[in-house]
């Protein structure tokens, strides 16, 4: 199949959770006949991108404005009517106005029910004409877990039977030899400092709820003196003003990390 791709979180500065998300598909899609191409709005970034099956990085530019809408409503529909595409997967919750069978991965609903926009046409982009895109050119919803299938089928009122739960994980492959992830040096580090440990994901953003984890920490670790809590996933500004703020709390045992936290280890050698 000649399959297309909204690519452009692989042009941000960072590779956050929905780019690994893609890389890890693409870098562990079974040897097929199957082609991917992929679109951005920026400069492609294939440095990015180890898999024989990418062919083709394609940068569709849009007039200036309100970007990143003209690029889902007209500059991405446009080309695509030419490129002769048997499937296209937009891996980062967005639906598009095209007539190719399109399959989306739709991770969760924060969009629709948490985040406070500032600008009234944001707010109705997301919550009003997202769900119906999704309900009338999505033909099937790929999402991450049960909990939330259960959002996107109420919230966006898709279907039951067009959601299909596909956990997140995987194993990396290297030339035919199994490869497992293994903490990086900066995590094994902060393991080590402590004899248990929480480990959990943070973000900058408030709906994430990272400093709430922090204070429900701070209540446990009076409790737990020798555990430890570890935060990965944060910006270098966030980590700055998350660190700020465990001192002000006079809150200890805490590690806050980036995102290089776990790196390949070559298990195929004796």
């Amino acid at each position: 199949m000649k399959i297309g791709i909204d690519a452009r979180i692989l042009t941000f500065p960072e590779i956050r959770g929905m780019a690994s998300y893609l890389l890890s598909v693409l870098q562990n899609w079974p040897v097929t006949t199957d082609t991917f191409h992929l679109y951005t709005e920026e400069e492609p970034r294939p440095d990015r991108v180890d898999c024989p099956s990418v062919i083709c990085w394609k940068k569709i530019s849009s007039p200036p404005g309100n970007r990143i809408h003209i690029w889902d409503w007209f500059a991405l529909p446009r080309a695509l009517r030419s490129e002769g595409l048997d499937l296209f997967w937009s891996p980062a919750n967005l639906v598009f106005p095209i007539r190719t069978i399109q399959i989306v991965t739709i991770h969760d609903t924060l969009l629709q029910e948490k985040v406070r926009f500032s600008r009234w046409f944001d707010s109705f982009y997301y919550r009003s004409l997202t769900p119906y895109l999704a309900q009338r050119y999505a033909q099937q919803v790929i999402t991450v877990s049960r909990f939330s299938a259960e959002r996107i089928h109420h919230v966006l009122k898709i279907p039951e039977n067009k959601i299909e739960v596909i956990y997140n994980g995987t194993s990396f492959l290297d030339k035919g030899r199994a490869i497992e992830s293994k903490p990086s040096k900066m995590c094994l580090d902060a393991i080590q400092r402590y004899k248990r440990f929480i480990y959990t994901l943070g973000a900058e953003s408030p709906w994430k709820n990272t400093l709430g984890v922090i204070d429900g920490f701070k209540l446990l670790h009076h409790i737990y003196p020798e555990l430890g809590l570890i935060v990965s996933g944060l910006q270098d500004k966030a980590r700055e003003e998350t660190a700020q703020y465990c001192k002000k709390e006079n809150i200890k045992n805490i590690e806050l990390l980036g995102y290089a936290v776990f790196v390949p280890a070559d298990i195929g050698k004796n």
